[in-house]
């Protein structure tokens, strides 16, 4: 046995060695591992910390956003509240003053329409050894009030505008009712 005792005394020296130098590596990569880990965590609480941080400005922005376009949103309704009957009243006279334009340009169109028309079947009528009279001019601030339903009168206007001569061409409804009648039609 006493040999069996130096053997194993021989052969534990250089297992004990083996064993602590496996213990020591061990402890080594344990503090190492530890150090990454804590490292890692200090990187992750960084990130997370940022993360808030960034969430926190993104809702206040959110919720200064809000404040600001609520505030606009009631500025506009009352500025628009405020201005609203100026903005029909300016807007009905706009539209009044082109439809009153409009009207008067049709009724001069209408009107220098029966002129030529009336011109023409006065032309139409007379017979051919009758000659046909230039219509009279009045003063500037007269027109002569005559009819169109008369063939026989002339129409005198202080333009200077000139009827376009007669053609045999059908032309466009002038009548304003729409009737499908055309003036010289009315007029006879």
């Amino acid at each position: 046995m006493a040999s069996l005792d130096t053997i194993e005394a021989q052969l534990e020296n250089p297992i004990r060695n083996v064993l602590d130098r496996l213990a020591a590596l061990h402890q080594q990569c344990y503090a190492w591992s530890k150090e990454q880990s804590k490292q890692e965590l200090e990187g992750i609480k960084a990130t997370v910390e940022a993360c808030s941080r960034l969430m926190n400005s993104v809702l206040s922005g959110k919720r200064r956003m809000h404040a600001i376009s609520l505030k606009m949103f009631k500025l506009i309704k009352s500025e628009m509240q405020q201005f609203e009957p100026e903005k029909v009243a300016d807007s009905k006279s706009v539209i009044c003053g082109y439809v009153d334009g409009i009207t008067e340009r049709q009724e001069w169109e209408y009107y220098h329409l029966l002129q030529s028309l009336t011109k023409q079947h006065a032309e139409a009528a007379a017979t051919p050894n009758k000659s046909v009279q230039e219509p009279e001019l009045v003063d500037s601030n007269k027109v002569a009030e005559t009819t169109a339903l008369d063939p026989s009168t002339q129409i005198a206007s202080t333009t200077n505008y000139e009827p376009a001569a007669p053609t045999k061409e059908k032309t466009l409804d002038p009548c304003p009712f729409g009737t499908g009648l055309l003036a010289f039609d009315v007029l006879s």
